[in-house]
């Protein structure tokens, strides 16, 4: 029985990490923006110099469903978006316009796997050079990592939690308390309370409870704030 709680308090103790991070991670992730347009990406081909989420954005209503209007402060000038979607949903834009400091300025609506609401590209970098760029980025890096970056932390970050939760088991629970009491535990008492290889079976086990247990809660929460889809 007290290894059936010790698993328990072990998985419980996993799901408060990650629902830590949760929290931690939440005011940075596409999922905490409300706003009628997700975000403003400056591209250079295929290279996302900076990325103003929609957290930033102020948004008034124009009297139109198929219109939003939203304004931010970038490098202390005014920029002013407009688009215009498709349909009610307000999913998917058909065209945009934008203006920097009262000037016209490039842009294409574009679309993100991990919000419902539409994005806007530009195309110039707007007086602003690259050094200038990457020190922006520096604001919340995570939105310029790739999937497959988050997807690889999770792995490791599960990997290292298993190794500890394989080591403490071995250390915490010795091998004479590795059975839970049973009608077969006076056939096992001399057999076990020696038994170097069912204590390391026993530890073991943990380990890839551990491992699947909080790659599948990491997983599901980077799902649920829009980091992979």
């Amino acid at each position: 029985m007290k290894n059936f709680w010790h698993i328990i308090k072990l998985i419980f103790i996993l799901l408060l990490l990650v629902v830590g991070l949760h929290f931690v991670l939440r005011p940075l992730s596409p999922s905490d923006v409300k706003s009628d347009i997700y975000s403003i990406k400056f591209l250079a081909g295929y290279d996302k110099l900076y990325q103003i989420q929609g957290t930033r954005l102020d948004c008034e209503p124009t009297g139109n469903v198929l219109t939003a209007h939203c304004t931010t402060v970038f490098e202390d000038r005014l920029l002013e978006i407009e688009v215009r979607y498709q349909d009610n949903h307000r999913t998917t834009a058909k065209s945009c316009s934008i203006k920097y400091a009262g000037e016209p300025v490039i842009c294409t609506p574009s679309w993100d796997y991990e919000h419902r609401s539409p994005s806007v590209i530009i195309w110039e970098n707007l007086g602003v050079s690259v050094e200038r760029f990457a020190q922006l980025r520096q604001q919340n890096p995570l939105l310029y990592w790739y999937e497959q970056r988050f997807i690889q932390i999770a792995y490791a970050l599960s990997g290292v939690l298993a190794v500890i939760a394989i080591i403490w088991s071995w250390i915490k629970f010795p091998a004479n308390r590795v059975l839970p009491a049973s009608n077969f535990q006076n056939f096992y008492r001399g057999w076990q309370s020696n038994h170097i290889l069912l204590h390391g079976l026993y530890s073991l086990s943990c380990g890839i409870l551990t491992f699947v247990t909080m790659y599948f809660f990491l997983m599901s929460d980077l799902l649920l704030l829009g980091f992979i889809d």
